[in-house]
């Protein structure tokens, strides 16, 4: 960023404290410190009451998900708590009004946003320790995730089918045939790789209807926390992509970080990995040819949605700087498709 930019960006931040801050007065807590984890599509803080004890604080973007799609996922993570042993966050704090989700907003905003408090989860994230047993665990928490999934009912998060993941008027985050800031035979090969992710995820999708359920959306290493030896998931900021869909999607999202850690690295194997992470993930569910021969085009689809989340949110001036490197990954795997 520029010296204009990073001063826009740095009000951004800004308005994002005094959102956070407002957010708080709803809670019967003494707050001693906020500080800013995360600021992308929800900006997420670490809170610290007078008794030194650490809350996440998740704020969502206007106008993004409504009330009741929330409580459906804090219905999920209540019943993997209820029905597992997978390490994720208690249900969110209750608020002065005895709501897990409240409205907020800064004084100098026109609309309110949505907003939770939770406890902290304790963990590590891991990148460049990433090893075959990491993949075969998270293989093998992916699976009971889906396998749980399955014992709730889930009415409103529909948002990981071929339509919403690459198609075009109801794409959940953005036609990549529209995107501004690019060339005409960029977008002329991204509309062409978006077309061809598509017609292999409809055609997919109609030909095996039971391998669609209630998935997580986004088990990318970032979103995934070590802590006493044991894995974990975190709700806050990632939870939030959980939704009804394709269940190799979700393997599809972490092999596609395996790719990124792997590439020029001469003392990791992308196949070990991705070996081990169906190796893991069978541990709990099926995983049969058609499902892996898929993998390449739901890899590319990954990076389709990248790029439309990106587009969604060129705004936010950190995540805007990785917009161009998107476009060219999404066209550099589509001609290694062909």
């Amino acid at each position: 960023m520029n010296k204009s930019e990073k001063s826009t960006y740095l009000t951004q931040v800004k308005k994002q404290h005094l959102i956070a801050h407002e957010a708080l007065t709803h809670y019967p807590l003494k707050i001693k410190e906020i500080e800013l984890k995360r600021y992308a599509a929800n900006t997420t803080f670490k809170v610290t009451d007078s008794r030194n004890k650490h809350y996440q604080l998740r704020i969502h973007p206007k106008e993004w998900y409504t009330k009741v799609v929330i409580l459906e996922e804090i219905k999920w993570l209540k019943h993997i708590l209820k029905t597992t042993n997978i390490v994720v966050p208690k249900q969110p704090i209750r608020a002065k009004n005895d709501q897990y989700v409240i409205k907020c907003q800064s004084q100098s905003e026109s609309s309110s946003r949505y907003s939770e408090l939770f406890e902290w989860l304790p963990g590590k994230k891991r990148w460049r320790s990433i090893n075959m047993q990491y993949a075969f665990d998270l293989g093998a928490l992916i699976g009971e995730l889906h396998k749980n999934g399955q014992s709730i009912k889930i009415k409103e998060r529909y948002c990981w089918n071929a339509e919403s993941l690459v198609g075009t008027s109801k794409a959940k985050y953005y036609n990549v045939d529209k995107l501004s800031d690019i060339n005409k035979n960029q977008q002329s090969l991204i509309s062409q790789a978006r077309n061809a992710v598509y017609d292999q995820l409809k055609r997919y999708e109609k030909t095996y209807k039971n391998k669609s359920g209630l998935i997580h959306g986004d088990t990318q290493p970032n979103n995934i926390l070590y802590h006493h030896g044991k894995i974990a998931i975190i709700d806050f900021d990632d939870f939030d992509d959980c939704g009804v869909g394709l269940y190799i999607y979700d393997l599809a999202t972490a092999l596609h970080a395996f790719h990124q850690l792997t590439k020029g690295n001469k003392s990791k194997k992308y196949e070990e990995l991705e070996e081990a992470l169906f190796e893991g993930y069978s541990k709990h569910m099926p995983l049969e040819k058609e499902d892996i021969q898929l993998v390449p085009f739901c890899m590319l689809g990954v990076r389709v949605v990248t790029l439309g989340w990106l587009e969604r949110h060129k705004d936010n001036l950190r995540l805007r700087q990785y917009y161009g490197q998107a476009i060219t990954e999404v066209i550099h795997h589509f001609k290694k498709l062909n």
